[in-house]
């Protein structure tokens, strides 16, 4: 007797394989928790300057409006990571100060210990210059005058308000102030529909 018995079906290990990978991707939220955007550095620390710190010419107000695309409302359309890295730089600080602004990311509860007047929650992307291992959260947080805006975490929203920057430990931090928060489409989302 000298056949042997185990002897696997090709058709049934394909499907083995292809069937659990299939379901995982199909019903997985492509999104990170809460805990895991916290530990990407939703709430550290600054650890690099604004790009125009090393800007070779000097950077005014006037180079500013120039390069900055505005709103009908005359908000500066600005980039949450330029807003994020520019505290720290007095030169930059001084022209962002007061600047109105918009800014696009996803919505998501304040620290609670920076938030002791429950009147903040806090703007975040999750930025990546490779892949996905080397992703970093940047958050800037949103402080409203009025109620806080009644939107789930990590909804995708366009956020208007004036640039303010605090001192927190020694280190400062750009936000934005007097708040207004709508609801929107993921970037994707917008990409799609353009022509």
């Amino acid at each position: 007797h000298g056949h042997d018995h185990h002897e696997q079906n090709p058709v049934a290990a394909i499907c083995l394989m292809i069937i659990p990978v299939m379901l995982c991707t199909g019903f997985t939220k492509h999104e990170y928790s809460k805990e895991a955007l916290r530990w990407k550095g939703l709430y550290k620390q600054r650890t690099l300057k604004s790009l125009y710190s090393t800007y070779n010419t000097e950077f005014t107000r006037e180079l500013l409006e120039k390069r900055t695309p505005k709103t009908s409302e005359g908000n500066f359309l600005l980039q949450l990571t330029e807003l994020y890295w520019s505290a720290g730089d007095e030169k930059i600080m001084k022209i962002y100060d007061g600047l109105p602004a918009q800014l696009e990311g996803r919505l998501i509860e304040e620290e609670p210990t920076l938030n002791p007047d429950n009147t903040r929650k806090r703007l975040y992307r999750v930025v990546m210059t490779c892949c996905a291992a080397d992703a970093q959260v940047l958050g800037v947080p949103l402080e409203f005058s009025t109620s806080l805006p009644a939107l789930a975490d990590k909804t995708w929203i366009t956020a208007r308000g004036k640039v303010a920057f605090e001192l927190i430990d020694g280190q400062h931090f750009a936000y934005l102030s007097d708040c207004e928060v709508e609801a929107t489409e993921p970037p994707e989302a917008q990409n799609r529909r353009r022509p």
